[in-house]
Parts: structure tokens; sequence; C-alpha cells
């Protein structure tokens, strides 16, 4: 869904929740694949430090993903903050990429 063309008078936060949730998703694939139990947050450091510390190693790009939490909660509102541009919304979709692509190696080797 992250990657639908963007309707008509549509926003790029849409299009971002749906990215948030693709990773936050693929993250709690690990968890399960792993036999752990996860929290309930839709925090992505949350889940990828608690992964950690479980000895999960987690490159430092999948990292980067963290900056998309707002976007399961404040900012997936259109108007709670700046406008997400289509060149934001591209970075953002690349970090969700990241991480599902890091989780199905793991999860479906």
């Amino acid at each position: 869904m992250a990657r639908v063309p963007l309707p008509e008078e549509g926003y790029f936060e849409d299009l971002c929740l749906h990215a948030q949730q693709a990773a936050e998703k693929a993250i709690k694939a690990i968890f399960c694949h792993r036999g752990y139990r996860f929290s309930y947050t839709h925090d992505l450091e949350i889940l990828l430090t608690e992964l950690k510390n479980k000895g999960e190693e987690i490159p430092d790009k999948i990292f980067l993903a963290t900056h998309l939490t707002p976007f399961a909660g404040e900012m997936r509102y259109p108007f709670m903050g700046d406008p997400i541009t289509q060149e934001e919304y591209q970075e953002i979709l690349q970090h969700a990429e990241a991480v599902v692509a890091w989780a199905k190696a793991i999860v479906l080797p």
C-alpha cells in the first residue's frame, strides 16, 4: 500500500503510514520467527532495541527507519505537522523497504 500511486487530492502522509506499518510488521515478524514476545507498540526504536537486547544484530541502516514511528500516530493525520513532500516520501519508502528486505532475509532465508 505504501507504493500505490498517490490518489488525486491524497496526502503523502497516508502512504507514509503504510510504510511505517510495513516496517513495524516486518520487525514483529522477526520476533515471531525467533519465538520472542514483542511489546505492543508502534515505536520502531523500542522494537529494534528489544531485538538488539535479545542478541539480534541490527544493521545501522535499519535503525534509520526509527524516524517512521510518528507516521503511526500524529503524522497519519494531515495538517498535524508540516506536509510531507514527494522527496521525503521517497526517503521514507526506502527506509521501510530496507527493513522489509532485512526481515525477509531473516524470516525467509
